[in-house]
Order: C-alpha cells, then sequence, then structure tokens
C-alpha cells in the first residue's frame, strides 16, 4: 500500500482534516470549509498559501489554499439572474461573500459543510471524495435552482495531486459556472526571481467592476498573446484569459512551485497575483465571471449529459 487517509478531529486545527499520503506528499482537505485543500506538502515544501493559520482561517469567510468557486466562480453582476425563464436569486443566500462593490463573489460553499456523503479509498493513490444533493432544503437552492447531484475528488500521487468535479443533474438542462481558485505559494522574498508561466490565450477586457467587457453580448479580447514566461517582479495580475481545454501555466520560484495542466471542461484561466504576496492564483473556470448574469458563454449539462470537468497540479 503506497497511500493513506486518516480523519483528525476538529481539535487539533480547529476544523476537521481528511488528511492523504502518498509517497512522500500529504494534502489536507477540510470538509466544513467547502471540502477545501488547505496544505499540500511535497517534500516537506508548503505549495498551497492560507491568509491566516489554520485555527483562524475556519473561523473567518475567507479564501485560500485550493476553493471550490460553486455554482459560480468570480462575480455576478447583481444579485438576480434570469436564464431560459428560470429566476436566480442570490440575496438570501447566508453567508455569501461579496467584494468591496457588494457585488456576490466565490458562489456559495465556501464555508459550506453538509456533505451528502465523505469517502476516502487508497491504493496506489490517496483519494477523498464529497458529494452533495443539491436540492429544495438547502438555503441557498434559489440562488441556482438547479436539482443535481455534485460530485468533487481529490486523488493524491506522489507530485501531482488531480481534482476532478462531475455535476449530474436530476431534471433537465442546467447552465454550468463553476471554478477552482488554487493559491500557489511561494516565498515572498523570492518574487523578484519567480517566473510566471502562461499559455496560448486571448485577454478579456476587464471593466472598472472586475467584470467582463461585451459589446452586443461578445466579451471584448483585448488581445492574443502566445505563450511565454515573465517574471513577478513589478507585475501585479487580476486578469481573465480564454484559454484552450489543455492549457498549461505554471509559476517558478527559485525552489518549488507548480505548475497546473486543464485535462478538459475549463475553458477560462483567472491570473491572480496582487502587489507583494506570496502566491499566485491559476483558476480554472468553466465560464467567464458574471456567466451567469448575461447568460452567455454558459456550457450546459443535462441528465443523459453530465458535466466533467478535471485539472492537476504538478510540484516543481
Amino acid at each position: 500500500m503506497t497511500a493513506s487517509a486518516v480523519r483528525i478531529a476538529a481539535e487539533e486545527f480547529g476544523t476537521e482534516i481528511i488528511r492523504l499520503s502518498c509517497q512522500g506528499a500529504r494534502l489536507d482537505v477540510a470538509p466544513a470549509l467547502g471540502f477545501c485543500a488547505v496544505s499540500w506538502q511535497v517534500d516537506e515544501m508548503e505549495r498551497l498559501a492560507l491568509p491566516l493559520p489554520l485555527r483562524e482561517f475556519a473561523r473567518q469567510p475567507k479564501t485560500g489554499g485550493v476553493p471550490l468557486l460553486y455554482p459560480f466562480a468570480n462575480r455576478l453582476r447583481g444579485d438576480r439572474c434570469l436564464w431560459r425563464g428560470v429566476a436566480l436569486d442570490v440575496a438570501g443566500v447566508p453567508g455569501l461573500k461579496r467584494d468591496g462593490n457588494r457585488l456576490p463573489i466565490h458562489g456559495s460553499l465556501v464555508r459550506f459543510g453538509e456533505w451528502s456523503s465523505l469517502s476516502t479509498r487508497c491504493g496506489d493513490l490517496a483519494v477523498a471524495e464529497a458529494s452533495l444533493e443539491w436540492d429544495r432544503h438547502l438555503p441557498f437552492f434559489g440562488g441556482y435552482p438547479f436539482r443535481h447531484r455534485l460530485r468533487v475528488r481529490y486523488e493524491l500521487g506522489g507530485r501531482t495531486l488531480r481534482v476532478a468535479t462531475r455535476v449530474e443533474p436530476l431534471d433537465g438542462a442546467m447552465p454550468i459556472s463553476f471554478g477552482w481558485h488554487p493559491y500557489l505559494a511561494f516565498p515572498t522574498a523570492a518574487r523578484r526571481e519567480t517566473l510566471l508561466q502562461l499559455p496560448d490565450r486571448d485577454h478579456i477586457e476587464l471593466d472598472a467592476l472586475m467584470l467582463p467587457s461585451r459589446d452586443r453580448g461578445h466579451m471584448v479580447v483585448t488581445g492574443r498573446h502566445a505563450k511565454g514566461t515573465c517574471t513577478l517582479s513589478g507585475h501585479v495580475f487580476d486578469d481573465l484569459f480564454r484559454v484552450g481545454a489543455d492549457a498549461r501555466a505554471a509559476v517558478h520560484p527559485p525552489l518549488g512551485g507548480a505548475r497546473i495542466e486543464f485535462e478538459g471542461g475549463y475553458t477560462f484561466l483567472q491570473v491572480y497575483a496582487p502587489e507583494d504576496s506570496g502566491f499566485v492564483c491559476l483558476e480554472p473556470m468553466t465560464a467567464p465571471g458574471a456567466a451567469l448574469s448575461d447568460a452567455l458563454d454558459l456550457p450546459e449539462a443535462a441528465p443523459d449529459r453530465p458535466y466533467e470537468a478535471s485539472f492537476s497540479l504538478h510540484a516543481g
């Protein structure tokens, strides 16, 4: 047996942890914090960033680690949306995160913990899975009123962490707009020497509210960029790109770092690297920000067409 999975009670870290271990690597997942990965260690080096120590992080609605942004990634244009005659209203969603302009951001699950099922298994990989029956009994159902089953899976295999998401509609067709927000850590002092590698991409214009600009319904593309590498020294990112379904991006500090590989289902990449931060977020998204508000550029799922998306992180 090359892998193991144990559950650690909340007393130790302030929240229950599922700890996966495989070939010297370790992953900690917090079910009560939206099934967020809060630590990924390879070569005894932490590869994820949290804004606070875990015990404090568990008490505050902040993002860090590898949170799932569901059912929408990034921002909405307002509390109410309409998709094919179905009204969505997030105004009453408990604990909904909002940005500085009071726009809804990051979905409903950042601090959700009432999963329908949790399980682990081990073999060549260490695996943790969660599922959720998204139905009318949920307090945030009105914000995304589509009955479905959500499945999330982490697979830890040595230097690789794979994250898979599956949406299984239970009634009719439904829009897909989720994403993930990996915070990839590096020493702040090494920022000047840290390189960011990006894929072929279309740069999407964002307005003053950080929402995609549209012209007669079409997203405004400011330029097409070939894959390449730049240093983080003097650069700040909060940018949206349209990319291929097999896109690759990476952060390369002098030591450590990680590469992300899209394996299918994601065609947008948000890059977030604030000034003087010790992290870069390379965020796979199924749709652009505000896609639910615009009812545009949205993939769909149906009972006979579940939506599956996956990406993998590879330690440098």
